[in-house]
């Protein structure tokens, strides 16, 4: 992979569809000429629409007009990717949990889903709470 790690970019967005998936497109572009590949892009796009739909979902609930702000910094070994919010403070200790076990089991039940799909495309997520600056992912 050809890096040059000293370029990142940063966007603020409304929390709100058109925006998300135009920020989406730029990061699978951005992986992509950065010298991911297709399939590496794709994830990294996956892994970010989750974890914004998390976002969308549990942090901003009813609030569009909350910014979402990533930054993405590219580097040697992969590309990091932070999601700062500035919405409802989150539990870190109660995130919800998908587990797919549960699926034969008994009733799907879906809360937590879209962090499961994250990780499993990510190398690693950390949550970390910014005080009154939000929460960072």
């Amino acid at each position: 992979m050809k890096m040059d790690n000293s370029k990142s970019a940063s966007v603020s967005i409304p929390c709100s569809t058109s925006y998300i998936l135009s920020a989406l497109d730029f990061a699978e572009r951005l992986a992509s000429e950065t010298g991911f590949s297709s399939t590496e892009a794709e994830q990294i796009r996956l892994g970010l629409e989750e974890v914004i739909d998390f976002v969308r979902s549990y942090a901003h609930a009813d609030r569009t007009s909350a910014p979402i702000i990533l930054h993405f910094e590219p580097q040697a070994d992969g590309m990091q990717i932070r999601v700062l919010e500035k919405g409802i403070p989150l539990n870190f200790e109660n995130l919800p949990e998908y587990r797919p076990e549960k699926l034969e089991k008994e009733a799907p039940e879906l809360d937590g889903l879209n962090l499961f799909l994250a990780r499993k495309v990510m190398n690693q997520m950390m949550f970390i709470n910014r005080g009154r600056e939000g929460t960072e992912i």
